[in-house]
Parts: C-alpha cells; sequence; structure tokens
C-alpha cells in the first residue's frame, strides 16, 4: 500500500540520512486522513530523526503530540518544581516498594495496544 511505500521509504531515508526526503514522506503519510494508529511508523520515524539531530525538545514535542492523537494521557508541558521531582520520586519508590528487576521484567504484559506503541 502507499502508506507501507511511504513508511518504509521514510525510514530508508532517515538510515541513509537524506531527511529532506524523509520529512516529505512523513509529511505525505501525516497529511492523509487515515487512523492515528496506522501514522504510528512515520511518527516514531519523525521523533527518532529530531532525536538523532540533536533536537531533543522538538523530538519531546512530537511524541508528546502523537500520545494526544491517540488520546494518550500526556504530561503538560511545563517545568517541574524540585518539589514535584521529588514527590514523584517517593511516590514511585513506594510504588515499587522491593521489587527487583526482575519482578519488574516478570509482570504481565499490556492488554491495551496504545500503550504497547
Amino acid at each position: 500500500t502507499m502508506l507501507d511505500l511511504c513508511s518504509h521509504g521514510a525510514n530508508a531515508c532517515f538510515v541513509t540520512g537524506d531527511f529532506d526526503s524523509m520529512n516529505a514522506l512523513i509529511d505525505e503519510v501525516l497529511s492523509k486522513d487515515i487512523d492515528t494508529k496506522e501514522k504510528y511508523r512515520v511518527s516514531d520515524i519523525k521523533v527518532k530523526s529530531l532525536y538523532s539531530a540533536g533536537k531533543f525538545n522538538e523530538s519531546i514535542d512530537a511524541a508528546l503530540d502523537f500520545n494526544r492523537q491517540l488520546g494518550l494521557p500526556t504530561p503538560q508541558k511545563k517545568p517541574a518544581s524540585t518539589f514535584t521531582i521529588i514527590r514523584e520520586f517517593i511516590r514511585v519508590n513506594r510504588l515499587l516498594k522491593n521489587k527487583t528487576a526482575e519482578d519488574i521484567a516478570n509482570l504481565p504484559d499490556l492488554d491495551n495496544e496504545l500503550y504497547e506503541m
């Protein structure tokens, strides 16, 4: 299909460093009126390409924007205070309690395919 050709083409262009062609193919797919899940592959390539180009904030923005399109909860883009960071660190530590990396690795697989992407 055209979607597969554009997705694989964008990936090939990313790997070879042809970013102009890659962006054209990505824009072609993202402009189509298709299911957001179908746009995942090119969105992933876009995020990776921005990251590899050192555009970290743009990469995060693109990833968060795509998560919003999927209807997933996304954090607001605002700087976190030191208090918030410490509070969340403590909250996560309590949730993890005495779990080892092996315990976490043995957790059941996710059921919701949106979170698996």
